[in-house]
């Protein structure tokens, strides 16, 4: 008696793709089996030069399932963007942030950080969260401890993410870390070229109450900003 898959299309998205218990099998035309769930496997699948099949084990059995809604397997996996899935718009993420005010050891190489994010996104998906984030903005969020939040006020979701430290630094360009109770007014003053500086004042203020001391020069401000 031959068996028959089961089709992945038919569960819908309770279909566990990402389960790391569910082996994926890949039968190219010319009779190849291979593992894998890469890009190009999804290319080849898709493309119909090969059949992917996954997996499901059971406490007393395992099934077997056909991959008939490539798609839905490539945005589980993160091999295509899914918003719905990920809750994450495939544009450029308006973003406010700052150290979360639990934040035991801010000089630590990961801390808390609190995410506004001001778009109207949301964050179902940290790994996809964590992607987008390395490309706009150079961040290196971490995907393998926990996030929390999901909250929204006034429509503006906030999260506790962990973000390796330097690479929030290295994107402003000098070190501004500082936990989130505090907060600095610095005064802009006309400059040459049509230049925003900060003034000496606010400069020494703000060097005087930031637990964080800037380091190098601070940056013009283009006024046109």
């Amino acid at each position: 008696m031959q068996l028959q898959p089961r089709s992945a299309a038919e569960v819908g998205r309770d279909f566990p793709y990402e389960m790391k218990t569910l082996c994926y099998i890949e039968i190219h035309k010319d009779g190849r089996v291979t593992h894998g769930t890469d890009q190009g496997t999804y290319q080849r699948a898709k493309s119909g030069d090969s059949t992917l099949y996954a997996v499901w084990p059971g406490d007393y059995s395992s099934h077997l399932f056909i991959i008939d809604d490539l798609d839905q397997y490539a945005g589980a996996l993160g091999i295509i963007h899914d918003q719905e899935r990920t809750g994450l718009a495939d544009h450029d993420h308006d973003v406010n942030w700052q150290v979360s005010p639990y934040e035991k050891n801010p000089s630590g190489t990961y801390i808390s950080v609190q995410v506004e994010l001001l778009c109207g996104c949301k964050i179902n998906n940290i790994k996809a969260f964590a992607e987008q984030m390395r490309k706009q903005k150079g961040w290196n969020v971490t995907t393998s401890t926990g996030w929390s939040g999901g909250g929204a006020i006034d429509g503006i979701r906030t999260y506790t993410v962990g973000i390796r430290r330097r690479s929030l630094e290295s994107q402003l360009g000098f070190c501004c870390l500082r936990p989130a109770s505090f907060s600095a007014s610095l005064s802009l003053s006309a400059g040459p070229q049509g230049q925003r500086t900060l003034s000496p004042r606010s400069l020494e203020h703000f060097a005087q109450n930031s637990p964080v001391q800037p380091s190098g020069q601070w940056p013009a401000i283009d006024s046109a900003r």
